[in-house]
């Protein structure tokens, strides 16, 4: 079983992730041949959240100044920086409300120890 705050846990640990692998993709938009990691989180069977990681093997557009030798790599980057951008914005928020929760627990706590005290 999995507690509330330990759900909040790996919620942020899941949306810490998002964001690492959205900002390799962004740095990676210009490198020839790169595939963009793909990251999707999903509710686990305890109640936690878990991420699911994996290459987007979608073509790129070739690179029309690439010369026609073999060996170099003439497919772009299959990174699309607008939907980076704007897929970084919900994993912002999630990333936000979970520290939020943290803090109110934290606010909570604080209160019933001076209520005790």
């Amino acid at each position: 079983m999995v507690t509330g705050l330990s759900s909040t846990l790996s919620s942020l640990q899941a949306h810490e992730r998002k964001m690492a692998s959205s900002a390799n993709n962004i740095a990676n938009v210009n490198t020839n041949g790169y595939k963009r990691d793909q990251v999707v989180l999903a509710e686990g069977e305890a109640g936690d959240v878990r991420v699911h990681l994996r290459k987007d093997l979608s073509p790129a557009p070739q690179d029309p100044l690439a010369p026609e030798a073999p060996g170099v790599e003439t497919e772009l980057s299959n990174v699309d920086l607008a939907d980076e951008m704007s897929g970084m914005i919900p994993t912002e928020i999630g990333y936000k409300a979970n520290l939020k929760t943290i803090q109110t627990r934290d606010e909570m706590i604080g209160t019933l120890l001076d209520t005790l005290a």
